[in-house]
């Protein structure tokens, strides 16, 4: 309960001892001032000072409250936070294979291909210097048996004129 449903604190019906005599009851007035306070100043003189810390108490645990409340709250909404992200994560977890194996297989056959061009491309070098070597080769003798011809064309020419 707050301070505002409970009933304020007063010497009133406080039980009090006489000078030397029997025990009275305090009026609706105060406390009898002929008789010896037991109960009564304290009640006066720290009533306020206890008010003030009851209501200190209560603001305390109404901010405590709310402070509860808001962090609560935080913690909902966190919460759901981590949920969605767990969620986006699976979806991840299961796309990623696929993903990196589609990656995978491109790159494989890019590697491929570009290993059997390179393979192509090399073959037909070596088929072209073979080839060149070989024509070289061929050149070569025909222009010896063409030089050779010639040789004997002229000898024969020469054969002639004598």
């Amino acid at each position: 309960k707050t301070a505002a449903h409970r009933k304020p604190i007063s010497c009133q019906g406080v039980a009090k001892k006489s000078a030397g005599t029997k025990t009275d009851k305090v009026g609706e007035s105060g406390c009898d001032e002929n008789t010896v306070k037991t109960g009564c100043d304290d009640l006066h003189a720290g009533g306020n000072q206890h008010r003030k810390r009851i209501a200190q108490l209560e603001s305390k645990i109404r901010r405590h409250e709310l402070e509860s409340k808001s962090q609560k709250s935080r913690i909902q909404a966190m919460n759901l936070q981590i949920q969605e992200k767990d969620r986006i994560i699976r979806n991840l977890e299961l796309k990623l294979p696929k993903v990196l194996a589609d990656a995978t297989r491109g790159l494989q056959t890019r590697e491929s291909s570009t290993k059997i061009s390179w393979r192509e491309k090399r073959d037909v070098v070596s088929k072209d210097l073979h080839q060149s070597k070989g024509l070289k080769q061929e050149l070569l003798r025909k222009n010896e048996e063409c030089h050779k011809i010639q040789l004997e064309n002229s000898h024969l020419r020469q054969e002639t004129k004598l």
